[in-house]
């Protein structure tokens, strides 16, 4: 059963501090704040999940993605998997984010990668969209 007093209390938890240090790891490189980015530069400290890009590697080739997909990732924190994914196999990315300063975050780096034709950043919980299809 869906909890609207349990979803609203997550949708304002910091789950994750000091977001923006990524700026500061890609500033640690020498890359300035307006230079474009490498996505398998970044990739090495935007992927919030074990076993980093062999992981996001591993479900390219066993879910065959490839450019004409579109696929969803649910959670998608600063977008390092959706950039790999995107950059990796051509496909179209959704990230759906629960945390504003994660999407925000994301959205920035994505648009550094100029992947912004391909990665989609959306700020939302994926309950508040199953519910309301429900009706």
């Amino acid at each position: 059963l869906y909890n609207t007093d349990m979803a609203d209390n997550i949708k304002s938890m910091k789950l994750y501090h000091q977001v923006g240090r990524v700026f500061n790891e890609i500033s640690a490189l020498g890359i300035k704040d307006s230079d474009p980015l490498d996505v398998s530069v970044l990739s090495a400290f935007d992927q919030y999940h074990y076993l980093g890009t062999d992981a996001v590697d591993e479900a390219i080739r066993a879910l065959e993605i490839h450019p004409e997909m579109e696929v969803i990732e649910i959670g998608g924190g600063i977008g390092g998997p959706s950039r790999h994914l995107a950059f990796t196999s051509g496909c179209h990315m959704t990230a759906l984010e629960l945390q504003p300063d994660l999407n925000s975050v994301a959205s920035k780096l994505t648009v550094r990668c100029n992947l912004q034709d391909r990665v989609k950043h959306i700020c939302g919980d994926i309950l508040d969209e199953l519910t309301d299809n429900k009706q």
